[in-house]
């Protein structure tokens, strides 16, 4: 694929943004997908995998894909990825400046169609104990490298108490709301929760957004 920074992407022959930047896999170096900027269609900027793209040349970059289907994919962010290092050199001569790669196995979330996270109904929200601790809303949640925010709440299956995700107030951090499984919390206390995740692996999950009941 001839993938040029700022050539047109277009989503069923119409254009929706331009490449900025080429996402590519530090070991494999293979190509994982592109940083498309908003403009024309697009509302923000998006990370549009590489088996969503038909084909790249000189005219642009084709995807498999509406335009609306590209808008909907979830905000970038460059916490999501790493600049390459000074020494690597990278394919075909080009410059280092047009690659990112991604920070963490965490940043493929950048390249999920949204399914939204809706609310459950109200008996599927509880408090939930661990061990002697019950885990109310405002607890402290800490990451691997510090307080990220606070518990908001707990979200359980339906028919049981057992909690299958925690949502977090990312308040300090970035203002939105995360819902991380709970296999990813490595211990609840009376004033804490910690994740087996740092801070910008918890940046590369999706918003949670609750139901507006439309």
């Amino acid at each position: 694929m001839d993938i040029r920074i700022g050539a047109p992407v277009l989503a069923d022959d119409v254009q929706v943004g331009q490449v900025d930047r080429v996402i590519l896999n530090p070991e494999t170096r293979q190509v994982e997908g592109i940083i498309v900027v908003q403009g024309w269609l697009l509302s923000h900027d998006v990370a549009i995998p590489s088996e969503l793209i038909l084909s790249a040349d000189g005219d642009g970059v084709r995807v498999r894909a509406t335009a609306e289907q590209i808008d909907a994919l979830e905000t970038v962010t460059l916490s999501q990825y790493t600049t390459p290092p000074e020494d690597w050199i990278p394919p075909d001569n080009t410059a280092a400046s047009q690659f990112l790669f991604p920070a963490s196995p965490y940043a493929v979330g950048a390249f999920t169609m949204p399914a939204p996270q809706l609310a459950p109904t109200e008996d599927e929200v509880v408090d939930v104990e661990a061990g002697d601790v019950t885990l109310n809303d405002g607890t402290p949640v800490f990451c691997t490298d510090g307080e990220v925010g606070a518990v908001s709440r707990v979200i359980t299956q339906a028919d049981s108490d057992q909690a299958t995700l925690l949502v977090i107030d990312c308040g300090r951090a970035s203002q939105r709301l995360v819902a991380v499984p709970m296999d990813r919390v490595t211990s609840i206390s009376e004033d804490r929760v910690n994740l087996a995740l740092s801070e910008r692996e918890l940046d590369g999950f999706p918003e949670w957004q609750a139901s507006t009941g439309s």
